[in-house]
């Protein structure tokens, strides 16, 4: 107890200091709610549209201008499959 009240006087001698102080916390944990909700929002979430099961992925490769190696191991140029 009397470590919280030494802390409380040493913050009230320096108002800047803990002005500072209060802000970098805030903005820490603002920052770490703003990043949770996007992560949360566009990864841990479901996609929310109709017959998402159905949905494809589709993509081009340009083999030409790969190397060697790429050529050989990116040989699909769509993912996926789509039902009338």
């Amino acid at each position: 107890m009397n470590d919280l009240r030494f802390a409380l006087r040493s913050l009230a001698k320096t108002p800047g200091l803990t002005i500072v102080a209060i802000l970098i916390v805030a903005l820490g944990i603002g920052s770490a709610t703003a990043m949770f909700s996007t992560v949360n929002a566009v990864v841990l979430r479901p996609v929310a549209l109709p017959k998402s099961d159905r949905l494809a992925v589709i993509y081009e490769t340009n083999l030409r201008e790969m190397s060697p190696l790429l050529r050989l191991l990116s040989r699909t140029t769509a993912i996926g499959v789509i039902e009338p």
